[in-house]
């Protein structure tokens, strides 16, 4: 690939942006997103120009995608430009970057065509020191630049997979690893870079409101759990399970098989004040065995009824009612 001047200028003075934008979305994705989810990259629309084309000799440029200012196609010139920053390969890096520095040059080609990424610390919760406190970034690596044959899936497209090490600065326990996909454009076929969480050691702990009952407990982590990862009529067998279990649990007789009858012996140990006022579990789930019998997938039922179990049981606290 060609190189003008006026293209080097272009590129030394916006890469650097694109790769702040690109530690964006990284830290939204390690911080925001569970295993499966995705972030894009931001888009290169506020590009900065160069004031002043250097006074260099036009005619000595080379002929390929090399315009004078002046020409009608130099516009396709910054296009291709800006392209090139989009899809060119990451190089995942330990020490912060700085402006001006993304490549090298040699009689106007491309030498070194990569874009120095350095992960930025993030906010993750942490099992030992039991909250959400900052993580530094460690080390990490492209897998397929470290592997010994090259990897292609077709023309159009091209994949980076990265693993990225963190650590809890408070304890400084044991280390996670995350493994990051990018599906990348290239100069041929643009689409926006995507980031994907495709792995994570050791597997994300939710955090699980307090007031729940600590015997259960596990169904409803593992609920949320199955619906990070996209799972979502997992998540609702399993949310059925936690209060199936709950019910009977507190039932005088839990051998008794109808769900129905346990669901009305617990519903009348409670005071008629919470029944009109909060959440009945019974019709929480109902509404679950509904989509689960229809296998609907959609999350919003999901949602509601986890919003609505967590509403329940923080009003029985309230109402100083025991588990």
């Amino acid at each position: 690939m060609k190189l003008t001047p006026y293209q080097l200028s272009i590129f030394n003075d916006n890469a650097y942006l694109f790769a702040e934008q690109a530690e964006i979305a990284l830290k939204k994705l390690l911080e925001k997103k569970h295993l499966y989810q995705s972030v894009e990259v931001g888009s290169l629309t506020f590009l900065n120009f160069p004031g002043d084309v250097p006074n260099w000799d036009f005619d000595q440029w080379p002929p390929e995608r090399s315009y004078h200012p002046d020409d009608p196609q130099f516009d396709t010139e910054l296009d291709y430009t800006e392209d090139a920053i989009r899809a060119m390969r990451w190089t995942i890096m330990t020490t912060p970057h700085s402006p001006g520095w993304f490549i090298s040059v040699k009689n106007q080609t491309f030498v070194d065509v990569s874009l120095p990424i350095h992960p930025p610390p993030v906010q993750l919760y942490c099992k030992v020191c039991k909250r959400k406190t900052a993580y530094n970034f460690l080390l990490g690596y492209d897998v397929f630049e470290e592997a010994p044959v090259t990897f292609y899936w077709n023309k159009n497209e091209s994949e980076q997979v990265f693993v990225l090490v963190y650590q809890c600065q408070t304890c400084r326990s044991q280390p996670e690893v995350f493994l990051i996909q990018r599906h990348r454009s290239t100069i041929d076929q643009f689409t926006p870079a995507r980031l994907t969480l495709t792995g994570r050691m050791p597997l994300e702990t939710p955090i699980i409101p307090r007031n729940l009952p600590k015997k259960e407990r596990k169904h409803f982590r593992n609920a949320v759990i199955a619906f990070d990862s996209g799972q979502a009529l997992a998540a609702k067998f399993l949310l059925r399970i936690f209060l199936e279990q709950y019910v009977r649990g507190v039932a005088t007789n839990p051998e008794v098989r109808s769900i129905e009858s346990l669901f009305d012996e617990y519903n009348a140990t409670l005071p008629d004040d919470f029944k009109q006022r909060f959440p009945s579990l019974k019709s929480i789930y109902d509404q679950l065995s509904e989509d689960i019998h229809a296998a609907d997938e959609t999350p919003e039922i999901f949602e509601t009824a986890k919003q609505k179990i967590v509403e329940h049981f923080d009003a029985k606290r309230v109402f100083k009612i025991s588990n």
